[in-house]
């Protein structure tokens, strides 16, 4: 690796860091997804993070985790099952949550290769386009070293076959 490459891959390690430090000292997302399902954060994720193409959802009056996990090194993947207001659209039933463990190594390492920067962009830019059926982005928020992204639940979806 030339000089120039490790001077690059140092500065965003360097970046990595501080925002994991920032992080510690002043979240800017929750950390744990029992913060994420409280109603009025998710209400305030989808108003402020949520995707303009896709479908609009507000008006959540309860959300529970579901005991299903997916299985990740990175990621702590979850399944919220969804209420909503009197009155409301109802959206769909359940989303798939996605959001960094609390590992600070797996976030300083996946922060520094920008993995989750370029996990969002691809559902904004790239999953559109493909011909294979990819989950929907409802929100995705960025913010520091962490992430959180609520999707589509493929499983509601009957015409899809999933192989997990």
């Amino acid at each position: 690796m030339s000089m120039s490459n490790n001077v690059a891959v140092a500065r965003q390690l360097g970046k990595s860091v501080g925002r994991v430090a920032i992080d510690a000292l002043r979240p800017r997302l929750p950390l744990l997804p029992e913060d994420v399902v409280e109603p009025h954060f998710l209400n305030q994720l989808l108003q402020q993070y949520g995707i303009a193409n896709y479908q609009s959802l507000t008006g959540i009056a309860a959300a529970k985790l579901l005991d299903i996990q997916s299985i990740s090194s990175n990621c702590d993947n979850r399944v919220i099952e969804l209420e909503y207001a009197v009155g409301s659209t109802p959206g769909p039933k359940t989303m798939f949550l996605k959001m960094p463990v609390q590992s600070l190594a797996t976030r300083v390492f996946m922060g520094t290769i920008m993995s989750w920067e370029l996990e969002c962009e691809f559902y904004r830019r790239v999953a559109p386009l493909l011909p294979i059926r990819t989950p929907m982005p409802y929100a995705m928020a960025n913010r520091g070293s962490r992430m959180i992204m609520l999707m589509e639940n493929l499983h509601e979806d009957e015409s899809v076959t999933l192989h997990t």
